[in-house]
């Protein structure tokens, strides 16, 4: 498919934003909920949050997600206080979040570049950082967001792999709106095998995925780029988007299958896609919640890099613990 010079028109643009507001009022990020082995909503005046124990992530399964503090320090003080002693009551020494029960949806707190809005995003504000770290919780993993131009050293290497790779037999094919979410079982496929690993990953029922992570960017004219092996496999996948809050064009995510890990395949990829994004009139890329302790995680030269915004996950350790054993599906 031949790539147009406008990935987004105006008109397109407004229509999306209408229709992200019409998805975000009918469908709840909260019915995620229903898969967790435990979840307890707790409130203080304008301040809630919800207890959630996802055995699924084995290193932290206690963890406090949806947290709304609108409310004053001491509510959100008191908020955290009956939350803690609660997690030790079932029996856990430690408390995560923010976090919503796995990470396919929006977690984190940001943690700078507040002025700056990339989508999906963290909308908390400075000040519950603040609390966060005046009630003793420290940063367990850190993530940012930064646009990036295409013409780095990184994707001109890149390209050494995709040149390579095409002579094997692999393809690289680009689908877009429609057309790539009709791939939303390979993308749901790979996404398994890729993160089973990856800090902070439970998996997500395929029918969660579908109606509650797919459903937010249905609206947006999604690009994906997708890697096939010499046998004709899905393998892998980049996919992206204009930002809807701004001009930049996002990648959003992207995975390879374990088995066609180190061998060229997501260097490839990002030669494919970040061409097919500049051809469209950009000249940088956003590269969207990257984990900086993922292995492999790497930094662009400064002079390649603008606009960064950054993310945390915090985790505090609780004294006491009753070892009481959780029934699924809790309160």
């Amino acid at each position: 498919m031949e790539v147009g010079k406008d990935l987004i028109s105006g008109g397109e643009r407004k229509a999306a934003e209408r229709a992200m507001e019409k998805e975000s009022s009918e469908i709840s990020e909260r019915d995620i909920l229903r898969f967790s082995d435990y979840a307890e909503w707790f409130r203080e005046g304008s301040c809630e949050a919800c207890l959630i124990v996802n055995r699924g992530i084995s290193e932290h399964p206690c963890m406090f997600g949806f947290p709304k503090l609108d409310g004053s320090f001491s509510e959100a003080g008191r908020l955290f206080e009956r939350m803690e002693r609660r997690a030790a009551e079932l029996g856990f020494s430690e408390l995560m979040g923010p976090v919503n029960y796995c990470t396919w949806m929006s977690y984190r707190f940001a943690i700078s570049g507040f002025s700056i809005h990339y989508f999906p995003d963290c909308e908390n504000s400075p000040e519950a950082v603040d609390w966060l770290r005046r009630f003793h919780y420290r940063e367990l993993y850190s993530y940012r967001s930064a646009a990036v131009l295409i013409d780095n050293p990184l994707l001109q290497r890149a390209a050494e792999s995709y040149r390579s790779l095409l002579t094997e037999g692999y393809r690289f094919l680009e689908y877009r709106g429609e057309e790539a979410l009709g791939l939303a079982g390979e993308i749901y496929e790979i996404s398994r095998d890729a993160f089973s690993a990856a800090l902070l990953y439970s998996e997500l029922p395929r029918e969660a995925f579908d109606r509650i992570y797919l459903s937010r960017f249905r609206s947006l004219p999604l690009v994906l780029a997708a890697a096939f092996s010499p046998e004709g496999e899905m393998i892998g996948y980049i996919y992206g988007y204009p930002n809807p809050l701004g001009t930049e064009f996002i990648s959003k995510t992207s995975a390879v299958k374990k088995r066609f890990q180190k061998h060229g395949v997501y260097a490839a990829l990002l030669c494919f896609g970040s061409e097919l994004v500049r051809r469209a009139g950009y000249h940088e890329i956003v590269y969207h919640f990257q984990c900086e302790q993922k292995p492999g995680f790497r930094r662009f030269p400064e002079q390649y890099e603008s606009r960064e915004k950054r993310y945390a996950v915090f985790s505090k350790s609780l004294r006491g613990g009753g070892g009481q054993e959780i029934r699924r599906g809790g309160l």
